[in-house]
């Protein structure tokens, strides 16, 4: 494995873990700051998908879920409708990053057998790694 992916998984890992620690060290009766945090876990799980693909979406995804769903059984309610919003947007939030690694993997495929075209994206692909 490249130096360039590990420093990748190194970010998306620690960037996971801020993400969480921020969440859990704020108080509940900030529910804004919840809103926010809880936005904030696209980011590893998008450059999960960018670096690694689908692979990676899905990696991220599972790490971000694993350390994010136990605030939901914390912050438990009277309101379940609330607490399945949470749950609703976890999964969206799990749909819309393998969206996006699945699309990276498609055009890292697209572009064999294209002609001068495929060859360009070979040698100037998009991936950084």
């Amino acid at each position: 494995m490249s130096d360039g992916k590990k420093y990748y998984i190194a970010v998306i890992a620690a960037s996971s873990l801020l993400f969480t620690y921020l969440h859990y060290s704020t108080t509940s009766e900030a529910h804004s700051l919840h809103d926010i945090y809880r936005e904030l876990y696209y980011i590893p799980v998008f450059l999960g998908a960018l670096v690694f693909g689908l692979r990676g979406a899905i990696l991220s995804f599972l790490l971000g879920s694993v350390l994010y769903a136990p605030s939901i059984y914390l912050s438990w309610t009277e309101r379940p409708a609330l607490e399945a919003n949470k749950f609703l947007h976890l999964f969206g939030h799990g749909m819309h990053g393998g969206h996006r690694g699945h699309g990276e993997e498609g055009e890292e495929h697209k572009g064999h057998g294209e002609g001068a075209q495929g060859e360009k994206r070979k040698k100037g692909g998009h991936r950084c790694c």
